[in-house]
Parts: C-alpha cells; structure tokens; sequence
C-alpha cells in the first residue's frame, strides 16, 4: 500500500451491531447523510465506522444487538479491508491489503491513520481550552527563536518545548515588572508631593551649625580682647592723670621742700622721663583703640537660630531631589517594560503570521486558541465547523473521514461551510440527521437501509444473509485478539 494514499469509504457493511440489522451502504459524494428517525440506528451507523477503525476504548460493552449471537464490521477503505466480528467473548480484527495480505498488527496499523480527535470536527470545540492549546501547538510548527526572546524581553526564556507558553510566561514577567515599577512611581509620586519647599529656596543649601558656633565663639572672643585693651586704656588714663596729680602736688610742695630740692629734682627728672614712656603708650593705645572695630553678633545670632530650619528645608530638598531621581527611574523602567511587552507582542504576531495554521484566523491569546480573535469556545457553530473541520483534516491527513453528530441541528451557513471544505479537501464527511420520511440522504429505519444510496444493496444482503447467519470464523490469533 501506498503510504500516502488517502483513505475513504468505498463500502460499509454492518450486520448486528448495536441497532443495526443488516446496512450495505455505497457512499457517493463528499457528503454522506444519514438520515431516520430517533432510535432507528443513525448513530450506530457511524459508530460503527468507529468501532472498526478504533478498538479498544471505542468499543462499547456491548456492541452485539439484542438477541444475536455475533456482529461484524466491514470497511472497504479501497487499499485496505477492515473487518471487526464481535462475540460474547470479545472482538476480533483482521486488516487486510487489496491483494489479500494480512497485517500481523492490524490495530496498529489503524492507530497510525486515525487522529487524536477521532472524526468528529465539532470535538475540538468541545475540548477545554488547555487541551485545545495543547492539540494546537501539536499540529503546527511555531517558529520561535528563544535567543530572539531574550533580546526583546531581557528574560531568560525556558525552552521546554511549548513556545507559547514560554512567551505567555516571558510576557507576564514583563508585565509584573512593569506593574512593579508603576506602583514604585505612584507612591513616589505621592511622597515628593508631600515635601514641600518654600518658594525661592529650591537650591538651598544645608549649613553647618556646629560651624556657625565657632565663628560666633571666635568673634565673642575678638570682642573680649577688645575689652581688655579697653580696660588698659582706662588704666593707662587713670595713671596718666595721677601722676599729673602728682607733678601738681610736687609744685605746690617745690617752695616748702626747696631744701630737699636736689632730691625733688631727681625725682621729677625721673617722674619726666616715666612721663614720657606713659605718653607713648598712651597714644599707641589710644591709636589702637581708635581703630577697634566692634562685631555686630546679631547677625551671626541671627543666622544660628535659622541654620536648623535651613538645614531643614536643605534636607528636603536633597530628599525631593533622591525621590523625583527615583521616581524618574521608575518611570523609565516602566516605559522600558511596555517597549518590551510591545515587541513581545509584536513577534507573537510575526510567529502567527509565519506560522502553518490548518485555517486562517487562528492564534493564540491568552492562553486560549483563538479564532477571528475570539475563543473558539465562543465561536458560531459555522466556525466551530471551519475551526474543527480545519483540525480534523490535519489530524487525519490519510484517513478522510469526518463525522459530524446532530446534523439536524446546523444552519444553511453550517452545512456550506461543511462542503465547501469537504470538496477543497477532498473528504468524506458522515452526517447523522434526523428524519421522519425517506428522501434525505441514506434512511435508516429499525436498523435497515430503506431508502437512498445503497438501499438496493442492503436489500440483498438482508435476502441472501440473514442477520444471524454467520459463518463459522478461525479461531482468532493473540494478534488479533482485541
């Protein structure tokens, strides 16, 4: 068999399974309705297409109908025959080529046509939205560069096969970082509000009060001495006059001590030439006092009193200036943050864009496999169709049947969607819909075709094999053995 020839029914036999009595049906067409009213074997119709083809968990409990000895299945899929047969004691599959050779694996060999969502387009919509990424991203190849990543978010990006969610996990870093840094701006907002400065003194500067003592201990200390020389200029005057007191005396004494006047002589040529050293001083301090230059300490007193509200004010400043630095870097690291989740996003869309999806419009946002940029979940049914019926092709690229369940349920836009995409990809979609009368699509009644494509056939193959008349099978291989 050609590996890449693609499958479809030719022919489906059923004969006891479930509901069914005997059915041959011959599908024409891309679409195959199935047609009857409830409870008259539509479902076993396509169950039984299921049944066949998928074994194991698709097997019911009881697949033989109500009263028969055995069931059996056959599927002419034109390069491979598939045959089913049911007993009580269990199933049994033969898969067979077009030349009569028969595989040793036969489930095997069906488990490599059929895909993950069986046949069923409108499964996928059904899946939640964690299976639907995860089904998603296992069918299309999304050409993420991690180094790339890095360079656009500055976040080390985990590569563990789902580049989604690396991308989701790099991106909300970002975004938490960024809501970081806007929560840091507007506290500090808030605070360098709060610090008010008086207007005029935004560039004040702190001063030292411990230096300002020293200057006020220095002048106090210049005003000291100037007090002291003051006081000898006082004590310079007073003996000046005293000893002109003196002299004074001395003359009035001259005439009485005229015999003592050798010696008053002496004394006055002595008291003279202290007269004169006295003279000298005097003047040099009256000179020095004379240019003595008092400090004004009100000034300085002044200043002290105001250094603490000035270092005050100098404090705050220095502190508005520490927060609106920060508050300055906390915006840029927000507004780096927002270039970041921007490129993110804008290489997300590049990777969508580049990226093989089985039908145009769908993405990923937020987790969740989108399409037109809504949920699929939230989609019409029509696009739930063109979604799952995208999907279904993709999963089952040379198995082409697709199964749609409550057909009667979709709308004219619904089943245009179906063939359209049934004819551009050349599948075989079986349709179950409900019908009182024949003259839609196959009718099933009480387990029997009665009426459309392949009607003649289940006729003769109720007339010449009655529905418990099996022939005796081989026992079956442990191969076999399902």
């Amino acid at each position: 068999m050609q590996q890449d020839q693609p499958l479809k029914i030719i022919q489906l036999t059923a004969e006891n399974v479930k509901k069914l009595r005997a059915v041959q049906i011959t599908p024409e067409g891309h679409i195959v309705q199935i047609s009857g009213p409830n409870a008259a074997g539509k479902t076993s119709v396509l169950d039984a297409i299921w049944y066949a083809l998928g074994g194991g968990q698709a097997l019911p409990e009881e697949p033989i109908r109500k009263g028969a000895a055995k069931g059996e299945i056959r599927l002419d899929l034109g390069e491979m025959l598939v045959t089913r047969t049911f007993t009580h004691k269990g199933s049994y599959l033969k898969v067979m080529n077009k030349e009569g050779l028969e595989w040793k694996s036969p489930q095997k060999v069906l488990d490599q046509l059929l895909g993950k969502l069986s046949f069923d387009p409108l499964a996928f919509a059904r899946l939640d939205e964690g299976k639907q990424r995860e089904l998603l991203l296992s069918l299309v190849t999304i050409p993420l560069s991690y180094e790339h990543l890095q360079r656009l978010s500055g976040i080390p990006a985990q590569e563990n096969g789902d580049p989604i969610g690396a991308m989701n996990a790099v991106y909300k870093t970002v975004y938490e970082q960024r809501a970081d840094h806007h929560r840091n701006a507007k506290r500090l907002e808030a605070v360098v509000t709060a610090v008010e400065i008086p207007p005029g003194m935004e560039t004040v500067q702190p001063v030292s009060a411990a230096q300002l003592l020293s200057e006020r201990k220095r002048l106090e200390e210049e005003n000291a001495r100037n007090d002291g020389m003051r006081r000898e200029l006082l004590d310079l005057e007073r003996s000046h006059e005293g000893l002109k007191e003196r002299k004074e005396e001395l003359e009035q004494k001259k005439q009485d001590l005229l015999q003592q006047l050798r010696e008053t002589e002496d004394l006055m040529i002595s008291t003279d030439s202290l007269i004169g050293s006295s003279r000298e001083e005097l003047l040099s301090a009256v000179s020095a006092v004379r240019d003595l230059v008092d400090h004004d300490l009100s000034e300085v007193d002044t200043r002290i009193a105001q250094a603490d509200e000035l270092n005050r004010i100098a404090a705050d400043v220095e502190r508005r200036r520490g927060l609106e630095e920060e508050l300055a870097h906390e915006q840029k690291q927000a507004s780096e943050c927002t270039a970041k989740l921007d490129a993110i996003a804008r290489y997300k869309t590049e990777l969508m864009e580049r990226t093989d999806f089985p039908v145009s419009g769908l993405d990923f946002r937020n987790g969740k496999v989108v399409y037109n940029g809504v949920p699929v979940s939230q989609a019409s049914t029509a696009e739930k169709l063109r979604v799952g019926m995208a999907i279904a092709m993709a999963l089952n690229p040379r198995l082409r049947i697709i199964r749609i369940e409550d057909g009667s349920l979709l709308d004219r836009e619904s089943w245009r969607v179906i063939e359209e995409m049934a004819r551009q990809g050349d599948y075989q979609v079986w349709i179950e819909t409900v019908a009182d009368e024949p003259g839609q699509g196959i009718y099933i009644y009480d387990g029997q075709v009665l009426g459309g494509n392949g009607s003649q056939e289940a006729r003769q193959l109720s007339e010449t094999l009655p529905p418990e008349s099996f022939p005796e099978l081989d026992s079956p291989s442990d191969s076999m053995l399902m």
